[in-house]
């Protein structure tokens, strides 16, 4: 099996595990840690802080093009385990909001925390996943892991 492949199969865990657990905790509410972190389900019809609410379609369309940029951009990058990681877990939590967005019209959301009066915006497994997956890309670009930072001939 090549090992870049293996990003396609973290990827489909990613999105496997986000689907489940959207079906599990939808309509959900419930104290996981008494004051700070709450199952609380909510539908997001927009981004990030509910950025672009009622957008959908564009959303839909953006997040196509990003799919097609990160797949593509991963052939560029240095083919270690961090790499593999971070693509996998970027692209399954993509794909999870995706699919969310296509079917609903809107994210399933369900991660609430709370920091005294304030409660954080709401998430969820694959708004989590995009965060540490473009963290770690981030720390690839950062290393020249890159064809843009790095030669290309030494990739494997």
């Amino acid at each position: 099996m090549k090992k870049r492949f293996i990003a396609y199969i973290i990827t489909l865990i990613t999105f496997v595990i986000d689907l489940v657990l959207k079906l599990v905790l939808k309509n959900k509410s419930f104290w996981v840690i008494r004051n700070f972190f709450e199952i609380k389900y909510t539908k997001n019809y927009g981004a990030a802080w509910s950025f672009l609410t009622g957008k959908t379609f564009f959303l839909i369309v953006l997040s196509i093009l990003i799919l097609c940029l990160l797949i593509r951009y991963y052939y560029s990058f240095k083919n270690n385990t961090r790499n593999i990681i971070a693509f996998g877990i970027t692209i399954g939590g993509l794909l999870g909001n995706l699919f969310d967005r296509i079917i609903y019209g809107y994210v399933n959301d369900y991660i609430s925390l709370k920091f005294g009066s304030y409660y954080y915006p709401i998430f969820n497994f694959a708004d989590c996943m995009i965060v540490i997956g473009l963290f770690l890309i981030i720390v690839g670009i950062i290393k020249k892991e890159d064809n843009y930072g790095k030669d290309s001939s030494k990739r494997k």
